[in-house]
C-alpha cells in the first residue's frame, strides 16, 4: 500500500476568511494525505469544523505584547519543534499571512529542514495595509519551496515579480460547505452571495458576474 504524504498546515490567524479557507483544506486534505494542524490556541473555527482532522494549539499570547513575547519565548518553538518531530511530516505548507511567518520560515528551513509551502491570498497588498505587515509579509515570500495561489491571475502577478512559474500553483478556491445552512436556494433572479474585496487578480471581473449590489 502506499503511503500516504503526511502534512502539517500551520495557521495562526486566529479568525475570518483565511481560518475557514485553512479549516476546509485542512478537511479535504484529510481524505488522501495523513493531516495535522497547529493553530492559535484561542482561534476562532466554524461550528463543525475539524471534525476528522487532528489539531495542536499554539499559546501565541495576547494583545500586542503578550504576542511578542511569545514569538521570543523559547517555549513556543520547542513546541513547534516536538509537533514537527512526533509527527515528522514530508512536508510544512504554512496556509495564511501572518506576522509571525518570517520567523516560522527560518525556523522550518534551517531547524526542523523541511520543505515549504505558503499559499498566497493576496498577491498585491489591499489598500490600507500596515507598513510592518507588507515588511513581514515581504521577508517571508522569499522562504518557501513553493506557492499555492487561488487563481491565474494571481499566478501571472506572481511571476511578473520573478517567482519561477514552476514554483507555483493555480488552485482555484473551493466552495465553503458549512455556509450551506444560510442559503435559501436559487431565486429567480439568480443572486450570487460575495463578500470580500473585489480584485482583478482574484479573478472576479472576467465577465463571469459584476456586482450589482454591494455593501461596504
Amino acid at each position: 500500500m502506499e503511503k500516504q504524504p503526511r502534512i502539517l498546515l500551520i495557521c495562526l490567524t486566529r479568525r475570518g476568511g483565511l481560518l475557514h479557507f485553512n479549516d476546509c483544506l485542512a478537511e479535504s486534505l484529510s481524505r488522501i494525505c495523513d493531516v495535522t494542524l497547529l493553530c492559535a490556541e484561542n482561534a476562532e473555527h466554524a461550528e463543525r469544523s475539524l471534525q476528522h482532522v487532528p489539531v495542536r494549539k499554539l499559546n501565541t499570547g495576547k494583545g500586542m505584547k503578550g504576542t511578542l513575547l511569545k514569538l521570543f519565548s523559547p517555549d513556543t518553538w520547542k513546541t513547534i519543534r516536538k509537533i514537527s518531530d512526533e509527527f515528522d511530516p514530508d512536508l510544512i505548507h504554512i496556509t495564511s499571512a501572518q506576522e509571525w511567518n518570517p520567523a516560522l520560515g527560518l525556523f522550518i528551513r534551517h531547524k526542523l529542514h523541511k520543505p515549504l509551502i505558503y499559499t498566497i491570498h493576496d498577491v498585491v497588498h489591499h489598500e490600507g495595509t500596515p507598513f510592518y505587515f507588507k515588511i513581514t509579509e515581504g521577508a517571508f515570500r522569499g522562504m518557501p519551496d513553493g506557492f499555492v495561489v487561488l487563481t491565474d491571475q494571481a499566478k501571472q502577478l506572481m511571476v511578473q515579480k520573478g517567482i519561477p512559474a514552476g514554483k507555483i500553483l493555480a488552485a482555484p478556491h473551493g466552495v465553503y460547505d458549512f455556509f450551506t445552512k444560510y442559503s435559501k436556494g436559487l431565486s429567480e433572479q439568480k443572486e450570487i452571495l460575495f463578500f470580500g474585496r473585489i480584485e482583478p487578480y482574484k479573478g472576479h471581473l472576467t465577465g463571469n458576474f459584476l456586482p450589482t449590489r454591494r455593501s461596504d
